[in-house]
């Protein structure tokens, strides 16, 4: 069976404005690439004095307070879906493709630090540009804490998580948008039942 297409989240919307770093030394952590050092992927720890400069752990970080930011903006949103549903509208909003995308909408490879042999293929590639977000979201929760990086990505992911749930309910054979069923007063009405009989 041949691999299903990726699905790519491409929304209409505008993207907020991209919150900035108030300290320069997080910022540069975020923008430096593990190659840009190259330091061996063998070591079990840094030396307490000689920490890596690179941005792998932010973007570690960042990718767990995405999952819980787009979680609890996915119980807001839809708070009748079930786990099934809204695990899988959660990983078409967080996948590679889409922060791929958001990181190239919102320039950050083109500040990303890179040995010069390699800037040009790594900058051009998907998984290092969702890396990248991943590790700008990081650094901006370190920088700045949960609350300003949480009112970002819910107005950033909001309409994702929308164009995702349309996709959903597609492909489970319903109406892209959801209409809730009538209530049994409303079917009554309409069948013009007789007033003692809605009296439920």
């Amino acid at each position: 069976m041949p691999a299903r297409p990726k699905v790519v989240l491409e929304p209409t919307e505008q993207l907020p404005p991209l919150p900035r770093f108030q300290s320069e030394n997080t910022r540069r952590q975020v923008f430096t690439h593990r190659l840009f050092y190259g330091r061996p992927n063998h070591i079990f720890e840094d030396h307490p004095d000689d920490p890596a400069p690179d941005n792998e752990k932010l973007e570690h970080l960042g990718d767990a307070v995405i999952a819980i930011v787009v979680t609890t903006l996915m119980i807001e949103m839809f708070p009748n879906l079930r786990v099934g549903p809204s695990t899988k509208i959660r990983a078409l909003v967080v996948n590679n493709a889409t922060l791929a995308n958001i990181a190239v909408k919102y320039n950050l490879p083109n500040d990303l630090r890179l040995h010069p042999a390699q800037a040009v293929a790594l900058k051009a590639s998907p998984n290092v540009q969702a890396d990248l977000f991943e590790s700008y979201v990081g650094g901006l929760y370190q920088d700045q804490g949960l609350q300003v990086v949480q009112d970002w990505l819910k107005e950033l992911f909001r309409p994702y998580a929308m164009s995702a749930y349309r996709i959903l309910r597609t492909q489970h054979g319903l109406p892209a948008e959801f209409s809730p069923p009538p209530s049994l007063r409303e079917h009554l009405d309409e069948q013009e039942y007789p007033a003692q009989a809605r009296k439920l």
